[in-house]
């Protein structure tokens, strides 16, 4: 936690995969690719309390390798700054985040599930693992080869975003702050609001060789 702490103090904004970080990974035709609410409000308050301690809100971009509209919607509905879909090689778009912020690798921090992740986790300055039971030797391969700072207890579709983000509230030592603000819903809370309502999103995806912005 005292590395996780210290690499922590860098992070200007966020990523992260969509299937099996935000949801258990199944997929259906039918079937919608889902998301928590408990997971969404945890991104929420690490938000809020970078805003309180920093002044600023930190950005949030998805990147998946499929079309998913429930991503979108989460993006729109939370004011995330972007959406990357059908992206196959992620640290592409890793690296086009960078350039539309204006930061580094090692400013963001990234939610990931799986091999095809990696390579975009191993340019990020704090890389999450939400692990499954169902791959101990992936879980082993990613941590012994530093692939990760650190590795959820819960799995993807288990609220392992919010137990990630109540760590990251309780090492920056503002959890009591800010759960007590927004639970008052007082005024530091309600500018926060505002401003990250006012902000806008964005949608990308990768068109012969080359990622592009797309309305939605």
């Amino acid at each position: 936690m005292d590395i996780l702490k210290q690499k922590f103090s860098q992070i200007k904004a966020f990523i992260s995969d969509w299937d099996g970080v935000f949801n258990s990974g199944l997929k259906n035709p039918s079937l919608p690719s889902t998301f928590s609410e408990a997971d969404s409000m945890g991104l929420n308050l690490v938000r809020y309390e970078f805003f309180k301690r920093l002044g600023f809100i930190p950005p949030i971009a998805i990147i998946t390798g499929a079309e998913n509209p429930s991503a979108m919607d989460l993006a729109s509905r939370e004011k995330f700054q972007a959406v990357y879909s059908q992206i196959v090689n992620k640290h592409e778009a890793v690296l086009h985040f960078c350039e539309l912020l204006d930061i580094k690798p090692e400013n963001i921090a990234v939610f990931f599930d799986d091999v095809n992740d990696l390579g975009m986790a191993k340019l990020c300055g704090v890389r999450i693992l939400m692990p499954r039971a169902s791959s101990p030797l992936f879980t082993n391969f990613v941590e012994t080869n530093n692939f990760c700072d650190y590795t959820a207890k819960f799995e993807g579709g288990k609220h392992a975003i919010r137990e990630v983000c109540e760590h990251f509230l309780d090492i920056s030592g503002n959890y009591e702050k800010v759960m007590m603000s927004r639970a008052n819903f007082d005024e530091d809370y309600q500018q926060y609001f505002k401003i990250r309502q006012a902000q806008k999103q964005q949608y990308f995806k990768k068109i012969h060789d080359t990622i592009v912005e797309i309305q939605h």
